[in-house]
């Protein structure tokens, strides 16, 4: 089936919101999820920021928004943006791998499962 990238953002962010627990602080997981939420954004500017403060916090659990918004967002410069987190966030290869022959909610899935709800390293 075919989704579209804003159906398949809110059903991602709905699996990571519901294994938060007690690896973030409130304060933490609210900022996650604002920094994530820019992803959907069509300014360049709001992207990038939103995406240098998920590198620079090594965050594994923003792989999965970044894989998917690498994937479906209707911006070319924001997919290749996306595409650069990635690569410093953690392996792209193993990222590739994850994702490998899984339709677009197959590999956030993985994703998720991967880089989890309950892991924080």
């Amino acid at each position: 089936m075919n989704y579209s990238f804003n159906e398949l953002f809110k059903s991602m962010m709905d699996t990571i919101n519901s294994g938060f627990g007690g690896i973030l602080s409130i304060i933490d997981k609210r900022l996650f999820i604002r920094l994530v939420n820019c992803l959907k954004y069509n300014d360049i500017g709001a992207v990038k920021t939103a995406l240098d403060s998920l590198v620079e916090e090594k965050n594994k659990l923003a792989i999965a928004p970044i894989y998917l918004t690498h994937k479906k967002h209707p911006n070319p410069v924001v997919r290749q943006l996306c595409r650069e987190a990635l690569c410093k966030i953690d392996n792209i290869d193993k990222i590739t791998r994850i994702t490998q022959n899984k339709d677009d909610r197959e590999s956030m899935e993985a994703l998720i499962k991967e880089y989890g709800n309950y892991r924080y390293d």
